[in-house]
């Protein structure tokens, strides 16, 4: 019997509640738990490594960094395919626009930057079927392992982040420059090499602004979607209970914020492909 989201969200989301209540026991319950039977006690916290601070948060920031611009790019040829399965999802046939994002998941992170701009698309059709492709090819890249890493140390990660971005938007600014001044020489050969180098310049800042702009939002269940992924269910539990303690402890575990994680829990099953659990 399969288990829908919705039960597998509320499920999950109730267990952590009933363990981050006081005393470990859910609020109205009485002292030997339900049913006379005493309420487990809540796993221990898995011992976790301490985000790095100062000096060792830079440093790590910008490894994250350079591996997040050192992913695989596509060829000339690769990227002409790319964006012939783009544009066929927006085709009139059905069974083109399928087979076009099937298609395209074949190419992994090398279509991610095509497929980024493509959800922007005005046509509907191709902006949900690209949303939905970066969606399978996430589950299984290094994008949302970076992301999270360099959420630990937000802060440092985004001075690091914005550093590169003006290092990069410079360099750009320099080889459009010079490619100018080669076409003014009539080295047309060698100025449309720079103008190609400005190109990749502009592109890699525009995918840093949006590797901000992830890492930047606030998102409580980042790291537990991270878990997830992972397969490691149980350590996901015992992270979203801390976190609920903590909401508790400061007042602000009202119904509406369990409505609300219950449906961000709900929305990360279905991203990750978790929407259920047996046959």
């Amino acid at each position: 019997m399969r288990v829908s989201v919705f039960t597998t969200a509320t499920a999950l989301l109730a267990g952590c509640l009933l363990l981050a209540a006081p005393e470990g026991r859910a609020a109205g319950a009485s002292v030997g738990g339900v049913g006379g039977v005493a309420p487990a006690a809540p796993p221990k916290r898995s011992a976790e490594k301490p985000a790095p601070k100062g000096e060792a948060a830079r440093r790590e920031a910008e490894r994250l960094v350079a591996g997040f611009l050192s992913g695989p790019e596509a060829t000339l040829q690769e990227r002409a395919a790319i964006r012939k399965l783009i544009d066929d999802m927006g085709s009139d046939d059905f069974g083109v626009r399928e087979a076009a994002s099937k298609g395209i998941l074949k190419y992994g992170e090398k279509a991610l930057p095509d497929l980024k701009r493509a959800r922007e698309n005005k046509d509907p059709e191709i902006a949900s079927r690209a949303e939905a492709a970066i969606s399978n090819i996430r589950r299984g890249d290094r994008e949302g392992e970076i992301v999270a890493a360099l959420r630990r140390i937000r802060k440092p990660a985004l001075a690091v982040i914005d550093a590169k971005i003006a290092e990069i938007q410079k360099a750009a600014a320099g080889a459009k420059k010079q490619a100018g001044q080669l076409q003014a020489r009539g080295e047309s050969d060698a100025s449309l090499k720079k103008l190609a180098e400005a190109k990749k310049c502009v592109e890699r800042a525009l995918a840093l602004a949006g590797l901000r702009k992830q890492v930047a939002r606030n998102d409580d269940l980042a790291e537990i979607r991270e878990l997830l992924r992972k397969g490691k269910t149980q350590l996901a539990m015992e992270k979203l209970k801390l976190h609920l303690v903590e909401l508790q402890k400061a007042g602000k575990l009202t119904p509406a914020k369990q409505k609300e994680y219950q449906e961000l829990l709900m929305k990360m099953f279905k991203e990750l492909g978790l929407g259920g659990f047996g046959r």
